[in-house]
């Protein structure tokens, strides 16, 4: 590194004593490019440089240096607000560039990128995100959570057509867009003896394959341990719960009914599946609404997958399934608007009531 006057010397020299890891990724991204970083006062456009205080790295510049890849330890720079990487050759970043939890601006338009890690979705201080001009064909399933994103260019990027419906100069619109392609966990509670009626294992296949899910958990599977732990864990952690309802899950089963209790905890909405042996009022007592239920078709099982996919795709745009208060909400506006279409229907209902006793009584 180099320096114009006293002070940056002493930046530098503070630098390299009480924060020697930060010192060390300079010099690697030095030796990387093959120049001096130089301390500055302020990253202009195309400006070589670094800026310190409190012997922290807080801004970064190194656009235009024919950059191929960045360290794994450009992690190690956790006080970084400022990341500028424009006019570089970079095709993807590093995983560990998600523990960068101060940075508020990524500037990385006009490189090669056509990858972008998982990792990207914990950068919680971002709020500009520059990507324009570039290779990309589509965004990490992490993207929804950078719920501070106000700026953001994607704009001359190969993005597949799925993405067609989004402004790629919008952040909320792509965040709330990559929110509904997120893969969700799901939890799936049954009766042990129910296992082979409800064919579990070949639910739990069937949307294990899907786009928009990434893990279904059931005991026969997954169970590790203590019971209890396990289901506390593992539920807490899902997104969906599927309840298969029989006369066994719902008035016999003490492991069903704590998991019940655990979603209703997490505010994990609760899909019953319910079988023929058993009403839908029956399952009034568990708070568990029809509206938000389905016919479980044992006989139909692959129409019947396919409709309870649909069906958690479709819930899953209605409902941010991702955020625990999110969750609460939606399924709190979805059981008023039952509510309120109940009231109109027991309206009509009692108005043709009212319509036919008239006419009754003039015959």
């Amino acid at each position: 590194m180099v320096y114009k006057d006293g002070m940056k010397k002493m930046e530098l020299t503070s630098l390299k004593q009480k924060n020697p890891e930060q010192s060390k990724v300079l010099e690697e991204l030095e030796s990387i490019i093959g120049k001096n970083i130089p301390i500055v006062d302020r990253i202009a456009a195309g400006v070589l440089g670094v800026i310190v205080e409190n012997n922290n790295v807080v801004e970064l510049g190194l656009s235009e240096q024919n950059l191929l890849s960045l360290p794994e330890s450009i992690e190690n720079l956790e006080s970084l607000r400022i990341l500028q990487l424009y006019k570089n050759q970079l095709t993807t970043l590093p995983e560990s560039i998600g523990e960068l939890k101060a940075l508020t601006g990524l500037y990385l338009h006009s490189n090669n990128l056509t990858y972008l890690p998982e990792s990207l979705g914990n950068l919680i201080s971002l709020k500009e995100l520059e990507l324009s001009n570039n290779k990309l064909n589509a965004l990490p399933n992490s993207f929804w959570k950078l719920k501070k994103l106000k700026t953001i260019d994607l704009t001359n990027n190969p993005l597949n057509v799925d993405y067609n419906s989004m402004n790629e100069s919008n952040a909320q619109s792509i965040l709330d867009f990559c929110r509904k392609l997120a893969t969700i966990d799901i939890f799936i509670s049954h009766a042990v003896e129910d296992y082979e009626y409800f064919q579990i294992k070949n639910i739990s296949n069937f949307l294990e394959q899907q786009n928009e899910i990434h893990q279904v958990f059931y005991c026969e599977d997954d169970l590790k341990g203590n019971i209890d732990e396990w289901m506390s864990n593992t539920v807490s952690k899902c997104n969906l719960l599927l309840f298969f309802a029989s006369k066994r899950s719902t008035n016999y089963s003490p492991d069903c009914q704590n998991e019940l209790i655990l979603a209703d905890k997490y505010n994990i909405p609760a899909i019953p599946i319910k079988s023929e042996e058993i009403l839908w009022s029956e399952l009034g007592r568990l708070k568990i609404a029809r509206e938000m239920g389905l016919d479980f078709k044992k006989d139909e099982l692959n129409q019947f997958c396919m409709e309870l996919y649909k069906y958690i795709c479709e819930l899953k745009r209605e409902v941010d399934l991702l955020d625990r208060n999110e969750r609460y909400i939606g399924i709190s506006k979805i059981y008023e608007r039952f509510r309120i279409e109940y009231k109109e229907l027991e309206g009509r209902i009692l108005k043709l009531e009212e319509n036919f006793n008239n006419i009754k009584k003039k015959d």
